[in-house]
């Protein structure tokens, strides 16, 4: 059971393999082995994950998490987003830096297919029609938002005088994917949980950072983490208390105060994302027991935050992406929200009228097309829109709201409210416009 084979030189040569902790490592690389249920359910949350990267939204939140996620973590010297921005056109063009990380391991982490029409897929991904190229291009792109924070951290250990290896291993760290463990249910939880091992990474490296990095530098790691996880604390805190008693703020959907900071410049509301571990650890609990503590929030409010980080923000939600959205509307309960699919004040209405002003056209047509014999879901225009966001995520609204521009522009709707600044894709990932569209009093049920 300790003996692996490699081939070399076109023989295959047997290794007995001494170390047991070797040996769980190489037993673990490669793909899992899942039975096709597992495999299906794996599937539906590829969709999800795949639909959510190509978001460009995602994209810019994602380049803000991990900048300041890195700066948090690594215990480097670097400062965040002019270094991350810096790096940012290197990263996006695969400069020399970039491919000297790659050539030393550095990438988002997986196993390699080695079979010959994988090797072609792969070395061919940006050739073919345009349509192609465009799409390869746009996923570099989405992936350069993480390789520019790699990339800071990269030259910062360069900078402070360390090796190539230990630049490659720090830049890697930011999160290292390539970590699944060899545990099988964990592994197969990754599998059907949409970003489950990026967070699981994320809460690793978090907790790592506490305890210092290796026994040269554990205290200067720790250290830093703990004076810049103050000042974050320290900041968001400040901003709170300018924010308790501005009604904008107040009125905000609770989810929208978890996961980002709100700035109000004049009529202007400005939202910056918060990174998720660092930010639930050293940024959202310290506000939300500011709240507690001021009498702002009840303490059912502050479980019911604390129960939307571990469920969603930390994503340790148990329930298969597969299932989940049907979970969802069966109990008429968004778990990331925190608050009902349909509001109290539409619920006893007909199911084609459930729909606010921030339904979709499209979903609204699409509801009014379905046969009387379909279900509520399928005719209710907003449990409709949550059903399909369930599986595609917010990449599924914009493509819903673009329809529906485009069925106005061919005159097959009535005009539509103006396009406004915040309706702009990836704007919005920002700016939150000149009033808010949702509130917590118009979610909340009673």
């Amino acid at each position: 059971p300790n003996v692996v084979t490699v081939m070399q030189g076109g023989k295959a040569v047997r290794y007995e393999v001494t170390d047991p902790l070797l040996m769980r490592t190489i037993r673990g690389m490669g793909p899992d082995s899942f039975n096709e249920a597992i495999r299906m359910m794996q599937r539906v949350g590829g969709l999800l994950r795949s639909a959510t990267v190509l978001n460009p939204e995602f994209i810019a939140r994602t380049f803000v998490r991990d900048t300041v996620s890195s700066w948090m973590t690594s215990g480097q010297k670097i400062t965040p987003f002019v270094d991350s921005a810096k790096n940012a056109v290197d990263a996006m063009r695969g400069s020399g830096p970039v491919m000297q990380m790659m050539m030393s391991g550095v990438g988002m982490g997986s196993y390699i297919k080695t079979r010959g029409k994988d090797v072609r897929k792969e070395l061919t991904a940006g050739d073919g029609p345009s349509i192609a190229k465009l799409l390869h291009g746009y996923r570099q792109l989405g992936e350069s938002s993480l390789d520019a924070s790699r990339l800071a951290v990269y030259h910062a250990v360069l900078k402070n005088g360390g090796s190539e290896a230990e630049a490659a291993y720090q830049a890697q760290d930011i999160l290292n994917y390539s970590m699944r463990g060899d545990y099988a249910g964990i592994r197969m939880l990754m599998a059907i949980t949409p970003f489950l091992n990026a967070r699981v990474q994320g809460v690793y490296k978090l907790g790592r950072a506490l305890n210092g990095e290796g026994q040269d530098s554990r205290s200067v790691v720790a250290r830093r983490f703990v004076a810049r996880g103050l000042a974050m604390m320290m900041t968001t805190l400040a901003l709170q208390a300018v924010n308790r008693n501005d009604p904008r703020y107040n009125e905000l959907p609770e989810d929208e105060k978890d996961l980002y900071w709100h700035l109000f410049v004049g009529k202007h509301h400005f939202r910056i994302p918060k990174p998720f571990e660092a930010g639930v650890l050293m940024a959202t609990i310290p506000e939300r027991l500011m709240r507690v503590m001021a009498g702002d929030d009840s303490a059912h409010t502050f479980v019911s935050s604390l129960e939307r980080q571990a469920l969603d923000v930390m994503e340790f939600n148990p329930i298969p992406q597969a299932i989940s959205p049907l979970i969802e509307q069966a109990a008429n309960y968004s778990f990331f929200t925190g608050h009902s699919i349909v509001p109290e004040s539409l619920a006893k209405q007909n199911a084609r009228s459930q729909y606010t002003a921030n339904t979709s056209i499209a979903a609204r047509k699409i509801a009014s097309m379905m046969p009387e014999s379909a279900p509520d879901v399928l005719k209710s225009p907003i449990r409709l829109e949550s059903l399909v966001r369930g599986y595609f995520g917010t990449l599924a609204t914009l493509a819903l709201q673009g329809s529906s521009r485009i069925a106005e522009a061919a005159g097959l709707t009535d005009p539509m409210p103006a396009m406004r600044p915040k309706d702009i894709v990836g704007v919005h990932a920002f700016y939150g416009g000149e009033q808010n569209d949702s509130s917590a009093y118009e979610e909340t049920d009673g």
